[in-house]
């Protein structure tokens, strides 16, 4: 039974899902720029060198890959207080934009699915759904703080933040800060 659950959750298309990003209305966005867009939305302006580690990548690859998106106006970059030499990286209204964008596809589609399900599927569905929340919580209350740390930046980067649609669901997203503590206007 597991396999086969394991099996539902993980077939995907990728060529429609980068068809999809081929025809973003802002232009093309390539998986590492919406990689990028994300890991600022969960954990907020890094420095480029935390950015590239990452990411997977040299520092140089890294300030390419912002050089570009600075360029579409995505990202700015901002130097830390404390050492000048620093530079973070930090999402514009524009990249801020995008993301809710592609969550609002993303939330789009998926209503026109969940909408061929019957009542009584999608009761089952939530009430999966409600379970898997529960267990990825209890997991993450028994995994040491470093992993605990990647787990949950691994899963704000699962999808963009967006307001809910009931009034009230989540709070205002805090304020942004730097490594060191301060705070950081994009």
């Amino acid at each position: 039974m597991l396999l086969q659950v394991l099996d539902e959750l993980t077939l995907h298309a990728p060529s429609g899902f980068m068809k999809f990003m081929r025809r973003w209305p802002s232009g093309p966005i390539s998986l590492v720029h919406l990689q990028v867009l994300m890991l600022l939305d969960g954990e907020g302006p890094p420095a480029m060198h935390a950015l590239a580690e990452a990411l997977d990548v040299s520092q140089a690859s890294a300030t390419g890959i912002v050089d570009r998106m600075e360029q579409r106006g995505l990202v700015t970059r901002l130097r830390d207080d404390d050492d000048r030499r620093v530079i973070h990286v930090a999402l514009t209204d524009a990249g801020r934009q995008l993301l809710a964008g592609v969550a609002a596809e993303r939330r789009e589609r998926l209503a026109l699915v969940l909408a061929e399900l019957t009542d009584d599927e999608l009761e089952g569905f939530l009430v999966g759904s409600q379970a898997i929340r529960r267990a990825r919580e209890r997991l993450l209350e028994r995994l040491p703080e470093t992993s605990r740390a990647f787990v949950a930046a691994a899963a704000s980067r699962a999808g963009p933040r967006v307001a809910p649609a009931r009034p009230g669901a989540l709070p205002a997203a805090p304020r942004r800060r730097c490594p060191q503590g301060h705070a950081v206007e994009p």
